[in-house]
């Protein structure tokens, strides 16, 4: 299974800084071949890594874990980590095509990933790190120089692809190394998945698990697993809880405080089932590939909000057709009794006086079909809906994204699971509504976050910290809302004093003898005012007001904490539960304002979709002629 951020060895050749000795081949008694190369501890990692060739892999798990205390676990324990080792670690990597690096030796969880890779007849690479005076294999030749004889050094783990020995005389001198080649290998392959799984450990895996931290390498911890994996379970479990407390716990270590506190830590009790862990690794590789439920939920968005752009531009167009042509039939009206045509029904003469008597006709029938089509067809109910279900979705995706409320940490029910049973709400809702009836046109673009939805600099897909959620949501609302009701008082200004004029140039043509033609001014008013109400503009400028009123007061309790304040999880869910509230207040109501707005609309154009009497008695002369 290949993807396009697979990690693949380049060939090109690169020079060391240190010695490098050539790889070769090690045969186990087994009959398995493995590559190995020995190192200096500060070797370049590119030329390391052009001597493992050939080496491909979509993901990288990094394991560590006790080695010599693992058998000192109870029966029962041992027999739990054989599963989740093999039906959930191992085919999990199977299925992803992930890569493994370990400590490399046949002792402890190392040599449980091994037997496991063996059994499930896994074909990912594992590689080894070790260090070179500690471990031994067949055909080793032992120094004289060495301190321990080859009964005294740890056997190489079998099943194991390559090895990387570090050319060192302590345990945790390979270290270094390893995390040099993961950083290599990030950075020859950008988006690599990589993440670390721990069980057991100790002094050694603590050194490990702090460069993963470091490297912002997510964790999955094994709770239950003993010694350093249920200290960093226990530690972190009393720090997640005391986040909302007075009295936050302080953690003596630097390096457990360090990773408590800035780990992206996943616990995982050795009590779960083997299938669960399978899938908590497929949900971390979505995440580092970019997390698929987010992805789902911008492509639904994308959806509803292409289409309610459609449905909108439908029912502004049709609407102003049938204001434009009220209008123009007034004027039609006004130059027939201006000009005195006759109102008998012309002959075929193809006159002036023919031609404007017809088309005094088809205006009231034109205008009778746009009311019919604009009442049967409902662009406007279909455009409100679309545009409500669109604007949940964003909602709860930064809420999704903000790890708050319903989506903290805290909670036991995954955030995954609540967002998708958010989604689905959503998209049941809305097709028992008016929308089943119609089909959803495929957006033109599939941009992940479609355009104009975010901040220019959020990627739509990312975590939001507190200050990347104010910045990426709630300024970027902010400098929305404040722009937006500088246009809309412009346009508001614009029309009234349009209204004004026109009312006003009515009054001149009374005074001046010209009552004739006060009825087209009466019907510019008409049609400005009903634009006005539909387009809902002096109560958008008002909702749009006191929103930014309001996310500027949050914004300013929020600067007002201290950075402990801020910590808190209770804060956070605060901040973002606040802030969506007053954007799904102001969008709930200008969504109530539009529907009674359409609802009187329609009544209105449902009395005006008879022809009027004149009309009716061009047609019955028509059918008589």
């Amino acid at each position: 299974m290949m993807n396009s951020s697979a990690f693949t060895l380049k060939t090109k050749e690169t020079k060391a800084e240190s010695n490098l000795e050539s790889s070769k081949t090690i045969t186990f008694p087994s009959g398995h071949s493995a590559s190995l190369i020995t190192v200096a501890p500060k070797t370049n990692p590119q030329s390391i890594l052009t001597s493992l060739q050939p080496l491909s892999f979509n993901a990288l798990i990094l394991l560590s874990g006790g080695a010599a205390n693992f058998e000192q676990l109870e029966r029962g324990l041992q027999l739990r980590l054989q599963q989740l080792f093999g039906r959930g670690i191992v085919r999990a990597a199977t299925e992803i095509g992930a890569g493994f690096i370990s400590g490399g030796t046949d002792s402890g969880v190392i040599a449980l990933l091994g037997k496991s890779i063996a059994e499930y007849n896994c074909q990912s690479p594992l590689i080894g790190i070790a260090p070179a005076a500690l471990i031994t294999y067949p055909t080793k030749a032992i120094s004289e120089e060495g301190t321990l004889s080859a009964e005294d050094r740890v056997p190489l783990e079998p099943h194991h692809t390559h090895f990387v020995l570090v050319e060192t005389a302590q345990w945790g001198g390979e270290t270094g190394t390893m995390y040099s080649l993961v950083s290599a290998c990030r950075q020859q392959t950008e988006n690599l998945p990589v993440f670390t799984v721990l069980v057991n450990g100790g002094e050694i895996s603590r050194l490990e698990i702090l460069q993963s931290v470091r490297l912002g390498i997510p964790i999955i911890v094994i709770e239950g697993s003993g010694r350093l994996a249920d200290e960093i379970a226990t530690l972190y479990r009393t720090y997640q809880d005391a986040k909302d407390s007075d009295s936050p716990t302080f953690i003596e270590n630097p390096a457990l405080a360090e990773i408590i506190t800035e780990g992206k830590i996943n616990l995982f009790s050795i009590e779960g089932e083997a299938t669960e862990l399978k899938r908590l690794i497929h949900r971390a590789y979505r995440q580092s590939q970019g997390d698929t439920v987010l992805q789902v939920a911008w492509r639904r968005f994308n959806l509803y909000d292409y289409n309610a752009t459609r449905q909108q531009y439908q029912f502004h167009y049709l609407q102003l057709a049938i204001l434009c042509l009220g209008i123009f039939g007034t004027i039609l009206a006004l130059i027939q009794k201006q000009l005195d045509f006759p109102s008998e029904l012309p002959k075929w003469d193809f006159s002036i006086p023919f031609f404007l008597h017809y088309l005094i006709v088809l205006v009231p029938i034109t205008t009778t079909i746009l009311l019919a089509a604009a009442n049967r067809f409902n662009a406007g109910t279909k455009w409100i809906l679309l545009r409500t279900a669109a604007e949940e979705i964003k909602l709860e995706i930064f809420r999704y994204r903000a790890q708050a409320e319903i989506y903290s940490p805290a909670n036991a029910t995954a955030p995954e699971i609540k967002f998708s049973e958010k989604l689905r709400t959503i998209a049941k809702d809305l097709v028992q509504t008016e929308v089943n009836v119609s089909s959803l046109h495929q957006p033109n673009q599939d941009i992940i976050p479609p355009r104009n939805s975010v901040a220019p600099d959020d990627d739509g897909l990312s975590a939001l910290s507190p200050e990347s959620y104010i910045n990426n949501r709630l300024e970027d609302q902010l400098n929305y809302y404040t722009n937006k009701v500088k246009k809309l008082e412009k346009r508001l200004k614009a029309l009234q004093w349009s209204i004004y004029i026109i009312g006003g140039l009515g009054t001149f043509l009374a005074a001046a003898g010209l009552e004739l033609w006060i009825a087209l001014t009466t019907a510019f008013v008409t049609a400005l005012t009903t634009y006005m109400e539909y387009q809902q503009i002096e109560s958008t400028l008002i909702k749009y007001n006191q929103s930014a009123t309001d996310l500027f007061s949050v914004r300013t309790w929020w600067i007002a904490l201290s950075e402990t304040e801020q910590a808190k999880q209770y804060n956070i869910d605060q901040l973002v539960g606040q802030t969506e509230r007053i954007l799904q207040s102001e969008f709930r109501g200008w969504m109530k304002e539009m529907q009674e707005t359409l609802a009187d609309l329609k009544k209105q154009q449902g009395e005006e979709q008879s022809p009027p009497a004149e009309t009716e008695q061009a047609i019955d002369k028509t059918n008589k002629s």
